[in-house]
């Protein structure tokens, strides 16, 4: 871990003695929340110090600063320990993973903490006995609350911290596990521990070596519980709790007002920074996400066969070429619509015309045969074709007359010797394809001739003889693309 010298913190002589000091603490999540005003805590070494007040004084707070989880607004923690791994924590909510038994979760904090496994196993066994958990593979999931709250006790003594701070241990738990709880503790400070412990249970605190009083952001007393109740001249601590309070409400000099940011002192702590990489850390995460996806072996499972399912849907439903593709035909050669039965495509008698069509339907391609372009024009805008293709009445003698003398052609016989075709050019997709399978319908027509084993003319001419007109929709030549990613982009922000 990484080493930062910090030159601003300093000890006097009274502080070596003190655990914790928390000198004019103040923190605020807005203007009218004040949680922590001007406090001050003293914890000794080697104590157990309970920390009291009603809910929502601030306790929670408080703890979660010190150990560093939180920043006061101003004020300074000063701490006898310098790294986190020197603190054990038990917060208030149950922060463990219910997936994993309690060995693992022993095996994963002891990992973090750098503990050897031999290490683990010994104290975990001897925390197990004390608080008188379950099996070791027990699952945490599976516990009552107060198995699980004394389990997450366990997790904060495992690696024997010197400090430890404890946010409601024994809420919920049987009066004699209580018992031994604090009986453990106070062996603890005979070691030389140092622990800190918030409780709602008044009278269980007078164990405490030290007590401090909090309400309202502030520290009313401080001392062992003999000397606060002796003070306040109470039988009880519940008592003299009861008594400081009122003259907290009545004394206006004690409730301080909320300081102005702008005089507020920069807040500063005594415990190091960790480095922003650990491989301790690092074999801890992944010791972690181990377990978790042994627990969890069908959410792995379909973690890995969700990207292959979802490739196999995108390939069987997006990508693929849209069918049926409905074009249009006005055939003005051929007014019967080519019904030649039966149909033979080296029959010289047939034109060529249908011949094609012919092709065209092997090529996947769905037609719908007029008698006026009109009509079919009419048809393609109100979307029910792509657009259609027109053949004019001479167009097998216009491309005869084309191969053999195409110098005594006129402009008209060769705008009739053309395969003319309209299309839909607002999708640039449809149209590329269809304009694709109408040269391959070309293509094979004259593989069909020269399997007829004998040389026409559709066999030799060259370039293909399709001309595209004007289009139903859109533009001839000027691609416009932007309206396919804005449909896209509009998705996405409905479905967000």
């Amino acid at each position: 871990m990484e080493e930062i010298n910090l030159d601003h913190v300093h000890e006097t002589s009274g502080d070596v003695n003190l655990a914790v000091k928390i000198t004019d603490a103040y923190k605020a999540y807005n203007s009218s929340a004040v949680v922590l005003n001007g406090f001050n805590m003293n914890v000794q070494k080697g104590t157990i110090y309970g920390l009291l007040g009603p809910s929502g004084c601030g306790k929670t707070t408080l703890l979660s600063c010190i150990i560093g989880r939180g920043r006061l607004d101003s004020g300074h923690i000063q701490l006898s320990v310098k790294k986190k791994k020197e603190i054990g924590y038990m917060p208030q909510d149950l922060a463990l993973y219910e997936e994993f038994n309690i060995l693992e979760t022993f095996h994963y904090f002891g990992s973090l903490y750098e503990m050897s496994y031999k290490d683990i196993i010994d104290k975990g066994e001897k925390l197990i006995s004390l608080m008188e958990m379950p099996p070791s593979k027990t699952q945490f999931g599976s516990m009552s609350g107060g198995q699980q709250r004394r389990f997450s006790l366990c997790t904060a003594l495992l690696h024997d911290p010197s400090l430890l701070i404890l946010d409601e241990p024994t809420v919920g738990l049987d009066p004699i596990i209580s018992a031994s709880i604090w009986e453990y503790l106070q062996e603890l400070t005979n070691r030389g521990k140092t622990i800190i412990i918030t409780t709602h249970y008044i009278e269980e605190a007078r164990l405490a070596n030290t007590i401090g009083l909090m309400r309202k952001g502030i520290l009313l007393s401080e001392a062992p519980p003999l000397e606060i109740m002796a003070s306040c001249n109470a039988d009880t601590l519940e008592n003299a709790f009861l008594i400081l309070s009122q003259k907290q409400t009545a004394n206006t000099e004690i409730i301080e007002k909320p300081r102005r940011k702008s005089i507020l002192q920069p807040a500063t702590t005594s415990l190091e920074k960790s480095s922003l990489f650990s491989p301790i850390r690092f074999k801890a995460q992944l010791l972690k996400h181990w377990y978790w996806s042994v627990r969890n072996w069908t959410i792995i499972l379909f973690v890995c066969l969700l990207p292959i399912l979802t490739i196999m849907i995108y390939n069987l439903t997006i990508g693929q070429a849209p069918k049926p593709l409905n074009v249009g035909i006005v055939n003005y050669e051929n007014p019967s619509h080519c019904s030649y039965n039966p149909f033979d495509i080296c029959d010289g008698k047939i034109p060529l015309s249908c011949k094609f069509m012919k092709e065209m339907e092997k090529h996947d391609l769905t037609l719908t045969k007029y008698n006026e372009e009109n009509l079919a024009k009419q048809d393609a805008k109100h979307g029910f074709t792509w657009g259609y293709v027109t053949f004019e009445k001479n167009f097998t003698d216009m491309i005869g007359i084309k191969f053999d003398n195409p110098s005594i052609m006129s402009s008209h016989d060769i705008e009739e010797s053309a395969i003319k075709a309209s299309l839909d050019m607002s999708n640039y997709v449809v149209k590329t394809i269809i304009q694709g399978k109408l040269h391959q319908s070309y293509k094979s027509l004259t593989k069909a001739f020269t399997n007829c084993n004998k040389t026409t003319v559709i066999t030799t001419l060259d370039p293909v003889p399709i001309t595209l007109m004007a289009p139903v929709f859109g533009l001839l030549y000027d691609i416009n693309m932007s309206h396919y990613g804005a449909a896209a982009i509009i998705s996405m922000y409905v479905n967000i």
